[in-house]
């Protein structure tokens, strides 16, 4: 593996610094550890019915957000269907779109991007993930490399 960048290496420990917004349990012991805790058990229903609401909730807004990444990207798939029954939006209008929405999507994720500078220095190489490629990075319009959290 080779030797990250010192800029690279900044921007991947600043990134590693935000505090991250993921709780390292299953919901469902969550959901027990909260209500043995918390919860009389006269309204123990009710607190699983809100946990139950609050989970189809986020399911919903999350499920609404990824389809239409999916479907702003079926303007870019170089080999999916493309949308038939819809006007074609302009390139430029659909790539924004598209940037927004992943950048949305990667954030409620917990990802952080990488600075675009620091994407450059890599040159075709991402030594964290020991991936190379071999299409220079000069081709391409754009390249985002979002990361979450830190470890060997």
């Amino acid at each position: 593996m080779t030797e990250l960048s010192h800029t690279a290496r900044n921007s991947t420990a600043n990134a590693a610094k935000v505090r991250p917004q993921f709780i390292p349990v299953l919901k469902s012991d969550l959901i027990t550890a909260l209500s043995d805790s918390t919860t009389a058990r006269e309204h123990l229903g009710d607190f699983n019915t809100l946990c139950a609401f609050l989970s189809s909730y986020f399911h919903h807004d999350f499920y609404d957000e990824l389809t239409e990444l999916k479907e702003i990207y079926a303007w870019f798939s170089p080999t999916g269907p493309r949308p038939q029954r819809r006007q074609p939006p302009g390139a430029e209008e659909a790539f924004a779109s598209l940037s927004t929405t992943l950048e949305s999507v990667m954030t409620r994720a917990n990802f952080v991007e990488l600075a675009a500078a620091d994407v450059h220095v890599l040159g075709g190489e991402h030594p964290l993930l020991d991936v190379k490629t071999r299409t220079p990075m000069e081709l391409y319009d754009s390249i985002r490399i979002f990361v979450r959290g830190t470890h060997t």
